[in-house]
């Protein structure tokens, strides 16, 4: 009966088994360079990190209330998370109410989202952020426009650093920087103001 020769090559150098044992090696070189190649394309999560919040809301409505028991604000809100570690509150499309029963106003805050810290001390709103304020006396409506606004419930204070547009009835005052007096119903800007006023007939 003839004999069958391997093809030169690794079977002639080093025998069918040693070439089978090399190819196998070679192989299993290559799947654990792409494993790590992987792995390291998708790293895991740095220690303590948390993987998810620990709770949340959709469509709700929030009152906080100060040491005396009276409320400080309202806000409604698509949906709210927290994550313990952090003591920050976290809203998506949230609308924050100020009233103020003195000055007969309501302070209406809009924006894609907020988060609040310091046990409710300051809260700032993000992405497209409006700010209303209508007085039932002079039946008069005030708007702010900006990007980012943090406001402090406790004092009736707002502040904000970036681009800022104020319309009246009257008026289009354009600027960069905010200081509002909520209470007083002061609105101030503070850099590169300018203004466009309507002069009702005589």
């Amino acid at each position: 009966m003839p004999s069958m020769r391997l093809p030169t090559g690794f079977a002639d150098r080093y025998g069918k088994r040693r070439a089978m044992l090399l190819m196998l090696l070679m192989a299993l070189a290559a799947f654990t360079f792409w494993l790590q190649w992987y792995n390291r394309s998708s790293p895991p999560a740095a220690e303590g990190a948390a993987a998810g919040p620990d709770y949340y809301l959709r469509n709700f409505t929030l009152t906080a209330t100060g040491a005396d028991g009276l409320p400080r604000y309202v806000i409604d809100a698509e949906y709210m998370e927290y994550v313990a570690g952090q003591e920050t509150l976290t809203f998506l499309r949230p609308s924050l109410f100020l009233d103020d029963e003195e000055q007969h106003t309501t302070w209406r805050i809009e924006g894609r989202r907020a988060r609040v810290t310091e046990q409710g001390r300051w809260i700032r709103m993000q992405g497209e952020v409006t700010l209303k304020q209508h007085d039932e006396v002079r039946n008069e409506t005030v708007r702010l426009e900006t990007d980012d606004l943090v406001v402090l419930p406790k004092q009736r204070r707002a502040e904000s650093s970036s681009r800022v547009s104020l319309m009246t009835r009257d008026a289009l005052v354009e600027g960069v920087g905010l200081r509002a007096d909520l209470a007083q119903g002061r609105l101030e800007l503070l850099h590169q103001v300018r203004g466009r006023y309507r002069v009702p007939p005589s």
